[in-house]
């Protein structure tokens, strides 16, 4: 597995890839309300703004882009909504 992660402005980009292949007995698994495989995808499109699910050669690219506040824009936004 491989992640890379990058900034741009209030948007943190992410990309991971996994060269493993599900099996079926986990797609199945992952339907199940209580299943303990396959909650980080939809937590990912719970909090994304876009999301991005392709097959590659050697396995799966997910990529996502999430809205991120620094904690100087949030302050900024802060004092211009006081005032």
């Amino acid at each position: 597995m491989a992640i890379r992660l990058f900034q741009q402005a209030d948007r943190l980009y992410m990309c991971v890839t996994d060269s493993g292949a599900p099996s079926v007995a986990h797609r199945r698994t992952v339907r199940k309300a209580l299943a303990e495989h396959g909650r980080g995808l939809a937590i990912v499109h719970a909090l994304a703004e876009s999301i991005e699910v392709s097959r590659e050669p050697d396995g799966w690219r997910v990529g996502a882009v999430l809205r991120v506040t620094t904690a100087a824009n949030a302050a900024a936004g802060s004092a211009a909504g006081g005032a």
